[in-house]
């Protein structure tokens, strides 16, 4: 079967051993040999049984750019301890070695290492351990017989596993929390748990493997990019970790909410835990997205979460499985005592005279919304109330000019109500108005105007300028707040309820100076034509270039020479916020 999202490059290893007379031969007889050069045991003596005593391994690897040979001898065990540790040498080979009855035949951790042609036979956790290393091969070994797995793969990058034959084990190859990892004609087969699993890792490419007979063939968790480019399998499954959250309408955890999941035909799946907890979450819970085998493939997303805890109503949702999530879930009391969820459209927020303003109350709540409406307050202090559709706009004619004040109310079928109050503001006229940012001698400056409808978060609209120059036309006329942005973004200056009828060329003045003197990290000057009733300057700064930001000062310059580009004035502190 085939299924391919990622090309995975690897450089391939190529070893050369030239004499036997560059290595030292060694005879083992003992626990913790230090191995400090190129390596070669003494196969006649074979084979070597010897315990390792203390955990450290039996052949310690001591130096790096080492081969170990053990020239096809015997090392075993009684079932504890490693018999070949490398704690993280560079470029070290392990070659021809037969390690059994060991609890891990060969742990291995470094740069740019290699592990081939060997034999791990019945150890009685892990073949070959690879942990927090890069760059590594681990070729042509075969693996028989383990408790746990036949190659492990842990917090590593860059490695290759080419040519294994691993089989008869718990799982023929582990991979945890890695990256870039390169299968290349393994065989894993008759494995009591897994051929191959993965789990939170990413970019695996399996590439012309066979992997059969196993009690799962493939088993992914929490991974993605993974490849089986011209590999043969039987079967394979695909989780992720999901955690069910569950709160109340405050957003205050619910505990002992009972959670059960149903997969897309309805099959009931098995969980760890099936109640929340105190904080109002569920344990970590593996959901399977697809499973591939012998009759085809068989996907269970969307998956039915049904919730349910005495004294607040049912909830179910349907949620899609393709990736790790928290999930988030409202549970409303049977007693129904809270008001209806409302949010709300109204526009233009400055209509000219004669326009229509469109209002729409969007509400929703566990007993059903009875009516929505709103009342409206006119320039001339008279009031209409218009009964809406909830979810449905409705056209409101505005024939004055001046301040309108709304409020916009609904209630739910029990009677419990909400309502919110806004204002929009109805004028006569539209204008072209030109706005202009510059530097300190008139240079252009690439900035951003995004202009907001005033003491609102509402934009009405955001332009970028390479040169500093703006110009807007038809803006109706009436009070906005003006946001300028320049050298890239370190600097915002936001200008407060400007009317643009009295401001249709308005003109402000920026220059900066970084590191100008040892006692200012930097200075920004700002000058400007507009009137305004209030501003608020944000200036933005690496933080990794202060030991203690906490010392930071802002300090204000009495009168600024632009010509000059120096101060004039007293430099006295201003009280400022840090973010």
């Amino acid at each position: 079967m085939k299924k391919s999202f990622l090309t995975l490059v690897i450089v391939l290893f190529v070893i050369i051993v030239n004499a036997k007379a560059d290595f030292y031969e060694i005879t083992p007889s003992h626990d913790d040999i230090y191995i400090n050069n190129n390596t070669i045991i003494n196969v006649s003596a074979s084979p070597y049984s010897i315990i390792d005593e203390n955990g450290n391994g039996v052949l310690i690897i001591n130096a790096s750019n080492i081969i170990l040979d053990c020239n096809g001898s015997v090392l075993e065990g009684y079932g504890n301890g490693t018999g070949i540790r490398n704690p993280g040498f560079v470029n070290v080979t392990i070659i021809n070695c037969n390690v059994t009855g060991y609890h891990t035949g060969i742990d291995f951790s470094g740069k740019d290492g290699r592990v081939l042609y060997s034999n791990l036979s019945y150890n009685s956790a892990f073949g070959i351990s690879i942990h927090s290393s890069v760059n590594c091969e681990i070729g042509k070994n075969t693996i028989l017989g383990l408790n746990d797995s036949g190659i492990l793969i842990e917090n590593s990058d860059y490695v290759k596993i080419d040519g294994n034959w691993i089989s008869h084990s718990g799982t023929g190859v582990n991979i945890v929390r890695s990256k870039r990892i390169y299968l290349e004609a393994d065989n894993m087969t008759y494995n009591n748990l897994y051929g191959l699993r993965a789990a939170f890792s990413v970019n695996l490419t399996v590439h012309s493997s066979y992997i059969a007979d196993n009690s799962m063939d493939i088993y992914i968790l929490n991974s993605t990019c993974f490849d089986t480019e011209d590999t043969s399998f039987g079967s394979m499954v695909v989780l992720w970790n999901v955690v069910i959250n569950v709160t109340d309408i405050n957003g205050e955890p619910i505990e002992d909410a009972h959670i059960e999941i149903f997969s897309r035909n309805g099959e009931r799946i098995p969980l760890t835990s099936d109640t929340t907890s105190p904080d109002g979450l569920t344990e970590e819970q593996g959901i399977e997205e697809y499973l591939i085998n012998s009759s085809g493939r068989y996907d269970f997303t969307p998956h039915t979460i049904n919730i349910s805890k005495q004294g607040y109503h049912n909830v179910s949702v349907a949620e899609v499985i393709n990736e790790s999530k928290i999930i988030h879930v409202i549970m409303y009391p049977e007693s129904d005592t809270y008001p209806p969820e409302i949010s709300y459209n109204i526009s233009p927020k400055n209509p000219i005279k004669g326009e229509n303003v469109s209002i729409c109350i969007n509400a929703s709540d566990v007993s059903g919304i009875d009516s929505v409406w709103a009342v409206v307050i006119l320039p001339n202090s008279s009031t209409d109330v218009i009964n809406l559709q909830n979810g449905v706009a409705f056209n409101y004619t505005v024939f004055l000019e001046g301040v309108y004040n709304i409020t916009l109310h609904a209630n739910d079928t029990v009677g419990n109500e909400i309502n919110i109050s806004d204002s929009f503001v109805v004028i006569s006229d539209v204008l072209d108005i030109n706005s202009t940012i510059e530097g300190y001698n008139g240079t252009a400056l690439n900035s951003t105007l995004t202009v907001y409808y005033t003491n609102t978060t509402d934009q009405y609209l955001s332009q970028n300028s390479e040169d500093g120059a703006f110009h807007i036309e038809n803006i109706p006329a009436g009070f906005y707040d003006f946001l300028f942005s320049c050298y890239d973004g370190r600097i915002r200056i936001f200008l407060m309820k400007i009317d643009v009828s009295e401001n249709t060329d308005g003109m402000i003045k920026v220059d900066f100076l970084d590191n100008p003197e040892p006692n200012f990290g930097s200075i920004y000057a700002i000058e400007t034509t507009y009137n305004f009733s209030g501003a608020v300057i944000k200036i933005f700064y690496n933080e990794s270039d202060f030991g203690n930001e906490s010392f930071l000062q802002v300090y204000k310059c009495g009168y600024w020479n632009f010509s000059g580009r120096v101060c004039e004035g007293n430099w006295n502190p201003v009280n400022a916020t840090q973010d």
